[in-house]
Order: structure tokens, then C-alpha cells, then sequence
């Protein structure tokens, strides 16, 4: 919108009446150089205003479309807060579900634990009676080593008494087998 300012012969005659007729002092008309001056003022001053103007009216169309984008993401917001109970109840049936699990898997684990004390109970049973066992099994081999020795010194004095026997019996035979030769050989000639 543009103003400007113009002459109006008519406007300046109701006024100069007006003046007089309320006792006012008229005031001279302005010259084409006074208006000429008084309308670069105006424009000056209009520019100013109509470049505040713009940039009220640039601030207004920014401010519209930062709305428009506000009211966009209120509706999207709007829209996905619409979905929380939903989404909601779905993580609170997963938490429960995994609830469950835990409890399952904590009994599973019990029982486990359990049946492992049960076998480790075993196997240290086992293991005193292996370990008793393999004392016994020492001891045996002990006793084993012993009579061995002795049935080695035994089967020495076996072998050493057979010896003397043999040889007693075979010095014996000798002896035997020498008197009857003598006694051949004496009774020989008369044989002969």
C-alpha cells in the first residue's frame, strides 16, 4: 500500500472555512518544494516501513511453515502415542513371557544343580572307595612282593636241598654201582 500525498483543493478549503469559523489561525498553503520535501520525508519514512513490513510479513510466512511443521510432528506424535498401549501391553506380555522362562529355567536349573550334588555326592563315595581299594591293592601287591621273595628263597633252598639230595643219591648211586663193580670184579674170575 502506497501513500502519497496530493493537493486537494476542496479538503483545503473545508479547512481554511473550519479555521475560520472556529477563530483558528489559517496557515499559509505549502509550496510545490515543501511538498516536493515532505514527500521524499514520506517516502523515506514509507521505506523504512515497508522494508519492517517485509520482514514482518517474511518472519509470518517462516512462522506459518515452522506451525505447519509443528503440527505435522504433533500428528505424528499424536499418531505413535495412539500405538504406546498397544506396543505397551505387547512388551509387558514379553516381559511376562520371559518372566516365566526364568522361573522354568530357575527350576530346570535347581533340579540340575541337584542331580550335579547327587553325582558329586557319588563320585566322592566312589572315590573313598577307590581310594580304600587302592590301599588294599597296595597292601596285596605288598604282601605279593613278600611271598614272592619268599617263594624265590624257598625254591632256592628247594633247588640247593635237591642238589644235595641228588647228589647224595647219585654219590650214593656211585658208591652203589662202584661195590657192585668191586664185587663183579672179584666174583669175576670165578665166573669166567
Amino acid at each position: 500500500m502506497r501513500l502519497e500525498a496530493a493537493s486537494n483543493p476542496s479538503a483545503s478549503r473545508r479547512r481554511s472555512r473550519a479555521k475560520m469559523n472556529g477563530g483558528f489561525k489559517t496557515q499559509p498553503l505549502p509550496n510545490p518544494a515543501d511538498r516536493l520535501v515532505w514527500r521524499e520525508h514520506v517516502e523515506a519514512e514509507l521505506g523504512s516501513l515497508r522494508s519492517t513490513l517485509a520482514r514482518i510479513e517474511t518472519a509470518m510466512a517462516e512462522d506459518r511453515v515452522a506451525v505447519r511443521a509443528a503440527s505435522g510432528q504433533w500428528a505424528a506424535v499424536r499418531a505413535a502415542s495412539s500405538q504406546w498401549p498397544e506396543q505397551i501391553g505387547q512388551l509387558r506380555a514379553q516381559v511376562e513371557r520371559l518372566q516365566e522362562r526364568m522361573r522354568d529355567d530357575r527350576g530346570q536349573i535347581r533340579d540340575e544343580l541337584d542331580g550335579l550334588q547327587d553325582d558329586i555326592g557319588r563320585l566322592g563315595g566312589y572315590t573313598l572307595q577307590t581310594q580304600v581299594q587302592e590301599r588294599m591293592i597296595n597292601r596285596v601287591e605288598e604282601d605279593q612282593a613278600r611271598l614272592a621273595e619268599t617263594l624265590a628263597a624257598v625254591s632256592q633252598r628247594v633247588v640247593g636241598e635237591r642238589l644235595r639230595t641228588n647228589t647224595v643219591i647219585m654219590a650214593g648211586a656211585a658208591l652203589a654201582l662202584v661195590s657192585t663193580t668191586a664185587l663183579l670184579l672179584a666174583n669175576a674170575p670165578r665166573f669166567w
